[in-house]
């Protein structure tokens, strides 16, 4: 009899911790859906990877130029409210440049239609409005048949973007010039805010590249 009553109860205890075990397995699940839910999926960002300048990629859908004042409005096309659009104050101090290696631009070649990718520093301010509105520090006018990849760095003497995100090992067969297209050697980059173009990236961190073309700006 008192054999039975053990047997009883180990039942009912391992009953209990089974019964609790399920519940906490349950509970844990529909945790990790609410807390996975809370951003909308626009907002997520990946985990260490802060870029110290931020690109925004689309096309020019309108152009507003009133006295002294030009500022142009970008389109995204897979991106919804309030992530689809941004409209963009071009200053005098704003960097145009192109992904076409031998070919320069201004002001006038963005038009209606253009595909661009603008870049601003994260520090930059930004409207809080809908589109959003910001200066921007270089225009990236993506012609095809360009080169793949524009991007904005600062760079430290190791040639590492201060982001941490992008090293580069500059051949001879790359271009080095400043904003006017006068030609620089490797050693300019250090230390210095650099437009990059180039093809393919080394899957690291800092990703490695060899690149086609880097500008160097102040």
């Amino acid at each position: 009899m008192r054999e039975m009553r053990k047997l009883t109860i180990i039942i009912l205890v391992i009953g209990l911790f089974l019964a609790s075990f399920v519940y906490y397995a349950v509970g844990f699940d529909k945790g990790q859906e609410m807390q996975e839910g809370e951003l909308p999926q626009n907002e997520q960002v990946d985990e260490g990877l802060i870029y110290d300048y931020i690109r925004f990629t689309g096309r020019v859908m309108e152009i507003n130029q009133e006295e002294d004042l030009y500022s142009f409005l970008v389109e995204r096309e897979d991106e919804e409210e309030p992530y689809d659009k941004m409209i963009f104050t071009l200053e005098e101090d704003a960097i145009l440049v192109t992904n076409m290696l031998d070919e320069s631009v201004g002001k006038e070649d963005i038009k209606v239609g253009t595909k661009v990718s603008v870049f601003f520093h994260k520090d930059t301010p930004v409207l809080d409005s809908y589109p959003s509105r910001a200066g921007c520090d270089v225009v990236a006018i993506l012609e095809e048949g360009g080169v793949s990849n524009v991007e904005v760095y600062e760079f430290d003497k190791d040639l590492v973007s201060t982001d941490g995100i992008l090293m580069i090992l500059p051949d001879e067969k790359t271009i080095i010039v400043d904003t006017g297209g006068n030609k620089l050697t490797e050693e300019a980059i250090k230390n210095k805010k650099a437009i990059v173009l180039y093809e393919v990236a080394e899957l690291s961190l800092p990703a490695k590249t060899v690149p086609k073309k880097v500008i160097v700006f102040d």
